[in-house]
């Protein structure tokens, strides 16, 4: 199986709990057969944590070895092997929309 990466815009649903967190980007990585099945997973993912997705930017089947000087990064990608998904989220708040 590959390793997918899904990069989505997420807000926050209801029910999360983020502080004066308005919206997000998500680096989803996804172990799957294929895109497609990657990219359900990676938005149910998404939706477990209490977000909601606005839109899917990008996606692409990845290396490890893309990831060795982003420790974060190489992190979730390693997650993702042994789980079958990870994520980053990065928040922004109101006065950074502005």
């Amino acid at each position: 199986m590959n390793i997918y990466l899904i990069m989505m815009e997420i807000t926050p649903s209801k029910d999360n709990d983020v502080d004066d967190c308005v919206g997000a980007y998500a680096n989803c990585f996804v172990k799957a057969p294929s895109i497609d099945i990657a990219i359900i997973t990676g938005e149910k993912y998404i939706e477990e944590q209490k977000w909601i997705v606005k839109s899917v930017e990008e996606t692409a089947s990845v290396l490890r070895e893309e990831y060795v000087d982003d420790i974060e990064l190489l992190n979730a990608y390693d997650e993702a092997c042994e789980y079958g998904v990870s994520a980053i989220f990065y928040t922004w708040d109101e006065d950074d929309s502005e």
